[in-house]
């Protein structure tokens, strides 16, 4: 079976499309998924083991074209015409559309049999083939405050997929680790560093500097804590004002505005206790790569559709009768909404975190009815739920909110369920048959199970490993990695599979014998 997922912007909305593309491997066995998407966020799904191929489209550049002179507008429909000639010779089973507007176009292009999440028709206009797609709408043109249902849960429904049966993911490479680090160095502090996001792609959820540096200076001033200043290159202005204002105190302060690519923000993240952001992209890295945030929504933000996807996040929520809006422009009480939220609000929700992170038995319930503090929560197959933090007697918060402890020991844990080791050993048949038949293209079914088998001992993890899966994992892999690499370099596929036959494979059974307590008979 072969299905095309489609979305095009938004880094947040991609990575939120992650747990999907997990579920599609476990619930359409066998099939090969696409992913057409810009060339500028491409790097969000690279060395996803969930898909099988990336296809880009440089959308900048087309808009830019399509906007132009005559000559320009041929361009961008000759462009678009030999997409559509691609993605009707695909021959796509299934398509998944989860961009609106040209999602809609694209979808229709393929000609494919089954169209979820919308397609656009001559005769209809953009229409909705699946019941799911159709309920999304409705919430959504409706004023989206009856919706109770994330994003990602949404997304899993329309692919047809069962309730939570994906995760988050951002593949990581070592090389972005090495760099994070790098970057991180002058932090001398015993405790990981906070994490803030300082700025947002449209202004109207902009913060602002005065209310970040308030919070920057209660964590370096009463807590000793250091930060990490994230951001984008025209975020530069914004984190000059807020080191400004933060004077003496710069010195527990490293800049990375502007600094970090996509995979060394999600490096860096991955070392930082937590972040403090807005509902940006991100706060979904760093759901991606498990490290908690304590979010901002207001104006447009609404926690139920966009909140980071997992359990212990702690979302702080302008609740007025406006709230969500759709038009921020059009506002007619100056946004109050982003004023609404203080930086005192932020400060207690912080240390609420802290205080049950290191195991406090009684912590003081919030006290605000405009500024709601919520709580997400994630149990396997079931959708995420954002609850009131002061329905924690029946919560138990000591389970939602990872500790200190529980971070600093991640890089030791095991996540790998019984379907990601079933992953692993299809990429690793693929890629013996590659090796047998003497494909030229070895390289590719070579890079896809390197890939698996990061996915499989990444960061990030919730299941402990036995002391065997440790050592598998610290000692006897590295090895192997480097090996692999020397035989690619050289473009010897005999010696790839050599290393495969008498290396990989039986430490891959030892491993999900040590994780899972399942034998392989591969």
């Amino acid at each position: 079976m072969k299905i095309l997922v489609i979305r095009l912007h938004r880094l947040g909305d991609i990575l939120q499309l992650t747990p999907m593309l997990e579920a599609i491997k476990r619930h359409y066995p066998g099939s090969v998924t696409t992913f057409l998407t810009s060339d500028r966020l491409a790097d969000a799904l690279s060395g996803n083991p969930s898909l099988d191929r990336i296809t880009t489209i440089p959308e900048l550049q087309w808009r830019c074209l399509a906007k132009g002179e005559f000559r320009d507008r041929i361009k961008a429909f000759l462009a678009v015409h030999r997409l559509a000639a691609f993605l009707r010779e695909e021959r796509f089973d299934l398509v998944i559309n989860r961009q609106y507007e040209e999602g809609g176009i694209l979808a229709a292009m393929t000609d494919a049999p089954q169209v979820n999440g919308g397609v656009f028709s001559p005769q209809r206009g953009h229409v909705f083939d699946d019941e799911p797609s159709r309920e999304l709408f409705d919430a959504v043109k409706s004023g989206r405050r009856g919706n109770r249902r994330n994003l990602a849960d949404w997304s899993l429904r329309i692919a047809g997929a069962p309730p939570g049966s994906g995760r988050m993911y951002l593949n990581i490479p070592q090389a972005n680790a090495r760099e994070a680090d790098h970057l991180l160095a002058s932090l001398g502090s015993e405790s990981p560093p906070v994490a803030v996001q300082l700025g947002a792609a449209r202004s109207f959820r902009c913060w602002g500097a005065g209310n970040f540096t308030a919070v920057i200076r209660h964590l370096a001033d009463f807590h000793g804590r250091s930060v990490v200043l994230l951001g984008s290159p025209d975020e530069r202005e914004l984190a000059e004002g807020v080191l400004a204002g933060c004077g003496r105190l710069s010195g527990r302060i490293i800049d990375l505005v502007g600094k970090t690519s996509l995979k060394t923000l999600g490096a860096a993240l991955q070392r930082c206790e937590v972040l403090i952001s807005g509902d940006t992209g991100t706060a979904h890295v760093a759901a991606a790569v498990r490290t908690p945030v304590i979010s901002l929504f207001f104006g447009t933000a609404y926690p139920w559709e966009t909140a980071p996807y997992g359990t212990g996040n702690l979302v702080l929520f302008a609740d007025l009768p406006c709230a969500p809006c759709l038009d921020p422009s059009r506002c007619r009480h100056g946004q109050a909404c982003r004023s609404t939220i203080r930086s005192e609000h932020v400060c207690r929700a912080w240390e609420i975190r802290e205080s049950l992170s290191r195991g406090a038995d009684r912590i003081e319930g919030w006290r605000d009815d405009v500024v709601r503090l919520l709580v997400t929560r994630k149990e396997e197959g079931a959708e995420m739920t954002l609850n009131d933090f002061n329905g924690f007697d029946t919560l138990d918060p000591a389970s939602s909110l990872s500790s200190r402890k529980e971070k600093e020991e991640k890089a030791f844990r095991l996540d790998a369920s019984e379907e990601e080791f079933r992953l692993l050993e299809e990429r690793e048949s693929r890629l013996c048959e590659a090796l047998y038949l003497h494909e030229t293209s070895w390289e590719e079914p070579l890079t896809g199970y390197l890939d698996a088998w990061r996915h499989v001992i990444s960061f990030g993890c919730v299941r402990e490993g036995s002391a065997d899966a440790a050592g598998i994992i610290l000692k006897d892999l590295p090895p192997l990695f480097g090996a692999t690499a020397s035989a690619l370099s050289s473009g010897d596929p005999v010696a790839v599979g050599d290393i495969v036959r008498s290396g990989f494979r039986p430490l891959r059974q030892s491993l999900q014998v040590a994780a899972t307590g399942i034998s392989s008979e591969n």
